[in-house]
């Protein structure tokens, strides 16, 4: 089996130790050719499973982006905690970023 590089494989989620959780906190491209749904491709191609958290929503087609609003830092401090009591993390991926007041927050599980 594959593993991402940087994956700590005794980090796997308890109902299966066959795969390890990746938090990925990226932006949301409507389109699927980046952030948040291509994390989820690449990821699950390394035999590991995404934990997503979206940091921020474009307005984007194939070629342009368009508009780009930031997820609230609150919103995204409280998901965070959420999956941390939940689940095991066993690598971060971090893509776009929707604004300053999030990286305290992102710090926080780094």
């Amino acid at each position: 089996m594959s593993r991402a590089v940087g994956i700590d494989p005794s980090a796997a989620p308890e109902s299966s130790q066959s795969s390890v959780n990746v938090l990925c906190c990226s932006g949301l491209d409507p389109t699927g050719g980046a952030g948040l749904q291509a994390d989820i491709e690449a990821v699950a191609a390394q035999g590991a499973h995404a934990l997503v958290v979206a940091t921020a929503l474009t307005v984007q087609d194939t070629r342009n982006v368009v508009s780009s609003q930031p997820v609230d830092a609150g919103l995204l401090h409280q998901q965070l905690a959420v999956l941390r009591a939940d689940c095991s993390i066993g690598a971060i991926k971090l893509g776009l970023l929707g604004s300053i007041e999030q990286l305290p927050v992102l710090a926080t599980v780094l």
